[in-house]
């Protein structure tokens, strides 16, 4: 009798600690799951979001291809120079479609895992005066100068898409500057990270605005819609994701005068 209660107590023992075991493996399996699983919903929800805006976007102008070819087509009495108005209206679309077709795309590989970028130590001023040296041209059909400060530092990251976020935040200065301002471009180094800031003297954000500017197609309304630039907002998204692939920030903000700054931090590479 005693024999056969031990043998139960150790069963019922065996039973409760096995029973635990179980609810722990199945609980930490579970959490486990959800963790492994999570970025990958967060890609899901990102390219759900990213097709929805993108048809969105996509409607406009082909509704306007679409209305004003109906239109020309029940004019019977419809004249040549009148078509040849219609044509070059419709061509107007189509680079627009072109564009913005480019935009998503190039938005688009920036999707893909970081595995796939290939990164090399490269000196910043060199990617700095690269992307002046492009931007340049623009500037100058506004009288516009760039202004360049740069204290040297080496990053590791991939040259060309470094200097294609320059070359973005630059354009962007220059749209929305005023004609014979100037643009500085300031670079410097803070413990691990190094910091550039582009400095315009243009037309600002409001700054209701600031919160929504990387976000894609958002384009900032008032004082800066009054410039009549073109663009669907798609170049400061493509920035931030820029600056995501090499582990860096950005951030924007207003200057005391007029204008904007904007400041990417990027990590310096380790000696």
């Amino acid at each position: 009798n005693i024999l056969f209660s031990l043998m139960t107590r150790l069963n019922f023992y065996f039973f409760i600690i096995n029973s635990g075991i179980l609810i722990f493996s199945g609980c930490l399996g579970y959490f486990l799951a959800g963790k492994t699983l999570q970025p990958i919903q967060v890609m899901v929800d990102e390219q759900n979001h990213f097709i929805m805006d993108a048809s969105h976007e996509l409607r406009t102008p082909l509704t306007a291809l679409r209305s004003s070819i109906e239109v020309y087509l029940r004019d019977k009495e419809l004249t040549l120079s009148e078509a040849k108005v219609l044509l070059e209206s419709n061509l107007e679309e189509v680079d627009h479609l072109q564009a913005l077709s480019d935009g998503l795309l190039e938005l688009s590989q920036y999707h893909k895992p970081e595995a796939l970028h290939t990164f090399q130590k490269i000196s910043l001023e060199i990617v700095l005066r690269d992307a002046i040296k492009t931007v340049s041209p623009i500037a100058m059909k506004k009288n516009i100068s760039i202004t360049p400060q740069i204290v040297d530092n080496f990053i590791l990251a991939e040259p060309q898409e470094l200097k294609k976020l320059f070359v973005l935040l630059l354009e962007n200065a220059v749209k929305y500057s005023h004609e014979g301002k100037n643009i500085r471009v300031e670079a410097t180094s803070e413990n691990s990270a190094c910091l550039i800031s582009i400095i315009d003297h243009g037309v600002g954000i409001p700054e209701k605005d600031l919160p929504f500017i990387f976000k894609r197609f958002y384009r900032a309304d008032a004082s800066r819609s009054k410039e009549n630039t073109p663009g669907y907002g798609l170049g400061l998204s493509i920035a931030e994701k820029i600056v995501g692939l090499h582990h860096g920030t950005i951030a924007v903000s207003n200057t005391s005068s007029s204008g904007t700054t904007f400041v990417v931090k990027l990590p310096l590479q380790k000696s």
